[in-house]
């Protein structure tokens, strides 16, 4: 099948792992596959390192004649086997012009996965893009939902959930020696924004003595500065390592003991989730978005308000005092992940979406 993927965003993050992860197992299963992207120096990058065929093109702005085009030309040689997979709701006007240009018999099928939490985008354009759509697919319940929550051109019948997975698996964490250690490791992996909450974690270091915080990611430079000061302020900057933005994720998901993802927005379904459960890592996630759907609280992680430092440091205190409960939710974690989100079941699931009628 000759699949294309059309990537829009501005910065590399989960989305755009998301599309590499998939693009390479479809060309592994013998898939021809292409990539579209906005003119974004370092998303081109990363596609072009990953071995993919790149189309640079314009897929923003109000007017925008000749990137229709160029995409038609794309499939214009197909018929049938071919699909376009889109990662942004608002970017199924643009393939929905182009795919006009083409005979019925031409015309790829057309997939999206919405990426967010969000209502639906609605206009006329809008509405006869979404007509034109195979399959939506949603990464949470929420984000489904949402999605569907307000008066769109969406038939419902033609949106599923597909929860996310990852193909980074760091080896399941040996913590029998945890009884032994002074110092309990904690990890956030992600970018450095505000509704990432990392602030939270800091505001709650000083509840936690016997924790240091590993801090993996970039982002806004206003709010990494805030965050190295407030870190000064609450006195426990020597207990962080700020490591910035790392291509090793494994190798700092294997030294962690405890995972954190503190996000205070509606988190649509975060693949550093599954990083954590596949390496046997227990989870402290604020219960918002898809977090619920994902982690069970108790069991392979704790679900803890957004916001709320106090909470957070008394769930990770939780499992500091308790090496056991720790060792237990780290084990429950990682049956959870090869229960319910090994990347061979993801990916079966999307492919199916791509071949139902």
């Amino acid at each position: 099948m000759k699949i294309v993927h059309l990537v829009s965003a501005k910065e590399w993050g989960g989305g755009e792992v998301y599309v590499m992860s998939l693009a390479t197992e479809q060309r592994n299963h013998g898939h021809e596959v292409e990539i579209i992207c906005a003119n974004r120096p370092e998303v081109v990058k990363h596609f072009k390192e990953g071995g993919f065929n790149v189309h640079v093109m314009q897929i923003h702005g109000h007017i925008n004649l000749i990137s229709p085009l160029l995409i038609a030309n794309i499939f214009r040689r197909y018929h049938g086997q071919a699909l376009i997979h889109v990662h942004r709701i608002i970017d199924t006007h643009l393939v929905a012009n182009a795919l006009r240009l083409l005979p019925a018999a031409r015309r790829p099928r057309f997939i999206c996965t919405n990426h967010l939490i969000q209502q639906a985008p609605t206009a006329k354009k809008l509405d006869k893009a979404y007509s034109m759509l195979d399959k939506i697919i949603c990464v949470s319940q929420k984000s489904k939902d949402m999605l569907l929550s307000n008066r769109s051109g969406i038939v419902p019948s033609k949106v599923t959930v597909i929860l996310n997975s990852t193909k980074t698996i760091a080896k399941p964490k040996n913590q029998e020696d945890d009884n032994c250690k002074k110092t309990v490791s904690m990890l956030f992996m992600g970018r450095l924004y505000p509704e990432k909450g990392v602030d939270t974690i800091i505001d709650a270091m000083p509840m936690m003595p016997d924790v240091s915080l590993t801090i993996c990611g970039k982002g806004e430079e206003n709010y990494t500065a805030l965050l190295h000061e407030r870190a000064k302020k609450n006195g426990v900057d020597n207990r962080i390592e700020w490591i910035g933005f790392t291509p090793k994720v494994v190798e700092y998901i294997s030294r962690a003991d405890i995972g954190v993802i503190p996000s205070r927005w509606e988190e649509p379904c975060a693949l550093v989730n599954f990083e954590f459960l596949a390496a046997g890592i227990p989870l402290v996630t604020s219960n918002t978005g898809g977090q619920p759907e994902i982690i069970t609280d108790g069991v392979d992680g704790l679900l803890v308000a957004p916001d709320d430092p106090k909470a957070l440091a008394a769930a990770v205190n939780s499992l500091v005092d308790n090496p056991d409960r720790r060792k237990t939710m780290g084990k429950a974690a990682r049956e959870t992940f090869m229960r319910r989100f090994t990347y061979d079941n993801f990916y079966k699931q999307v492919m199916a979406v791509y071949e139902a009628d």
